[in-house]
């Protein structure tokens, strides 16, 4: 018998070994080749840089976050009306209901949240002309829109062609080995590890790649700005900078002894995104219930998502939250079984934590206060609960500091809705982040996750409902955030993988049938739904069209002019980095000004516009141009209609989709000797 089992386990190590090398070798193989259609062919006689309708001229084109391409109209002031742009978007048809098609594609434009000024009946225009010049180009049966060749494209990196192989019956094939694969190393001794194993090192391969793109978004260097102040300083209130706690910033602090630059910023996410996958095997063992096939789904689900790889390639604590509320929810769970004190340890380890690395975990403790509250939990899980919950108190007062810094944001957002965190309803907030939860985790598995919750608090299984309530409550609590703070619908993506952990306990029943037809649900979810959902990767890994700052800090390295003025104060973090990285400086907070090179310096500061904000950023305009010729970077998302004029008169250097490098001079913006 016993060398029956052996051979058993070498047959089931031998048969994933065939299956994930299967796996490699369809996503290795290059298929059909398809000839893709170009952008510029494709929207023929329109083009880029000329007049579509309404005084509006097509920008170049990017790819979208979602499997999209995006072009923003941009109109400058003048007889047709003053300044406006409007986001317009190409996508597969029947992707979007309710938006103009052709044979192949959906053509639709995207309104600003709550912008009370946007130019609808423009937006329906233009949107209009773009899609009768494509459709007088689609004679249908055209690849998908992830294939179309943009103007700008550089050769995408390797991984962008073999993920985009990920479709029709390769992507059945390839998603289904990997299933089977993990479902036989599950089933060996120590399956969990090995399961675990061959997840992080798919999660990593996923977050890790191309980590040296451009950075897009300014928090991206703000958080690597405070990550390399001094321990001190991160440790009280320098993180508020960034509006977040400091635990992370300490990560980003060690990350920076490696140097100071894109791929060394992102490792940290990445690394704790990769991890998300394995420790969900970890919770569901920690939980009391056997790693079985809904366990390596709600697994995999995490690994693949991409919502939650892109997510894990930012500059972002996110992902380490994540895994903060997974051993937070699991650490419960087992000390509510067993009160041993490792599972102590770490139920108050992982709450103060929690506390120290996002805002959010005040909604996660008060789920599990009621959980204790409902299990009648003993005295020393309540006590390693509120040690826990004690030492990470003192993090509410950093806070509570933050809320009172964001209000003149708030009052900002709720004038110039049109800005780029907009405004939010709770309600309408609630249902962008349910979208979005739908979006990341794909329709199946986010309705087994929700099944799974309703189903577990109709047994009262404690397993199922503490990291259900969990999610839930932390989604309740952003969205009635939304009148006092700025929160976004990504920030549901803290509590997606505990939501997750509600599929994984799921208790499946042991007689054979039922283990088989949970494995069959595995593989087919993974064929028909994660697998392909990766077919999309090169937003993800190609380099944004709006990633503009090197280009535009190398323009600036080619003009003798020491001062460069950014219409949004924001923008000026960005481009002290990319100044300072042509030289291999390393940056903080208090070495902006003080770096070297050309003076940088802010018109508006978009967090305190007001009445007279414009007129105070024109005066400062005309000083530095009375001195002398100034470049400027000008950005769509702040658009003031009498700045913008004058901007629009001086010369442009550099053009991205969203933003532009100007020279200015005197007579270029009206200004007399």
């Amino acid at each position: 018998m016993r060398e029956r089992w052996r051979r058993s386990i070498a047959a089931r190590v031998g048969v994933a070994a065939l299956l994930l090398g299967a796996a490699a070798v369809g996503l290795l193989t290059p298929g059909p080749r398809q000839d893709a259609v170009g952008w510029t062919e494709l929207i023929a006689p329109l083009r880029v840089g000329e007049a579509v309708t309404r005084g509006y001229v097509l920008l170049p084109p990017r790819r979208g976050t979602s499997g999209d391409i995006v072009c923003v109209a941009r109109r400058p002031a003048g007889p047709l009306g003053p300044p406006a742009h409007i986001e317009l978007h190409v996508l597969d048809r029947g992707r979007w209901p309710g938006v103009l098609e052709t044979r192949s594609f959906g053509v639709a434009w995207e309104q600003p949240p709550n912008a009370a000024d946007f130019p609808q009946a423009d937006a329906v225009a233009v949107t209009q002309a773009l899609a009768d010049a494509i459709a007088r180009n689609d004679p249908g049966g055209l690849p998908p829109v992830g294939a179309i060749r943009l103007p700008d494209d550089a050769a995408p990196p390797p991984i962008v062609g073999v993920l985009e192989r990920l479709r029709g019956a390769r992507a059945a094939a390839v998603g289904g080995a990997v299933a089977l694969a993990l479902l036989l190393l599950a089933s060996l001794p120590y399956g969990a590890v090995a399961a675990g194993a061959l997840l992080f090192a798919i999660g990593l391969g996923l977050r890790g790649a191309v980590l040296d793109l451009p950075f897009v978004r300014d928090q991206d260097v703000q958080r690597l700005f405070t990550g390399h102040l001094p321990l001190s300083e991160i440790a009280f209130g320098g993180g508020l900078r960034d509006r977040h706690p400091p635990l992370y910033f300490f990560l980003l602090h060690a990350a920076q002894a490696f140097g100071q630059s894109e791929a060394v910023g992102r490792a940290p996410a990445a690394l704790a995104g990769a991890l998300v996958g394995p420790a969900l095997l970890l919770a569901t063992r920690a939980a009391g219930r056997r790693v079985g096939a809904l366990a390596l789904l709600a697994a995999l689900a995490a690994t693949v998502s991409p919502a939650l790889v892109a997510g894990a390639r930012e500059v972002s604590e996110i992902p380490l939250y994540a895994l903060l509320a997974l051993a937070a929810a699991a650490s419960l769970l087992a000390a509510l079984r067993a009160p041993r004190w490792p599972a102590l340890a770490v139920v108050a380890a992982a709450h103060a934590l929690a506390f120290w690395t996002y805002y959010l975990a005040p909604f996660l403790v008060a789920a599990h206060a009621a959980v204790l509250v409902w299990r009648r939990a003993a005295r020393r899980v309540w006590l390693a609960f509120v040690v826990g919950v004690i030492a990470g108190l003192p993090a509410l007062g950093l806070a509570a500091l933050t809320l009172v810094r964001d209000r003149g944001a708030r009052d900002v957002a709720r004038a110039y809705p049109s800005l780029a965190w907009g405004e939010h309803t709770p309600l309408g907030l609630l249902v962008a982040m349910l979208r979005l939860s739908v979006e990341a985790l794909g329709w199946p598995v986010a309705l087994l996750t929700f099944t799974a919750a309703v189903g577990g608090l109709l047994r009262r299984d404690a397993a199922a409902i503490t990291p259900a309530l969990g999610a839930a409550a932390t989604l309740a609590g952003i969205a009635l955030l939304a009148p006092v703070a700025r929160v976004q619908p990504y920030y549901i993506e803290t509590v997606l993988p505990l939501a997750l952990l509600g599929l994984a306990v799921w208790p499946v029943p042991t007689a054979p049938f039922w283990r088989a037809a949970a494995a069959l649900g595995l593989v087919a979810v993974a064929a028909a739904s994660l697998a392909p959902r990766l077919a999309d990767a090169r937003a993800l890994y190609a380099p944004d069209p709006d990633a503009c700052m090197p280009r535009f800090a190398a323009e600036i390295a080619r003009h003798p002019q020491t001062r460069v003025l950014t219409v949004a104060h924001y923008d000026k973090a960005l481009l002290a980095y990319y100044l300072a990285r042509r030289e291999g400086r390393a940056l903080d907070w208090y070495q902006l000004d003080q770096a070297g090179g050309p003076r940088i310096e802010p018109l508006l500061l978009v967090h305190a516009l007001d009445a007279g904000s414009e007129a105070a950023a024109l005066r400062r305009l005309d000083e530095a141009v009375a001195d002398g010729a100034v470049l400027v970077v000008d950005r769509d998302a702040v658009s003031l209609p009498a700045l913008a004029q004058r901007l629009a008169a001086c010369e442009r250097l550099v053009e991205a989709p969203t933003a532009r490098l100007l020279r200015c001079t005197r007579q270029s913006s009206g200004v007399t000797p």
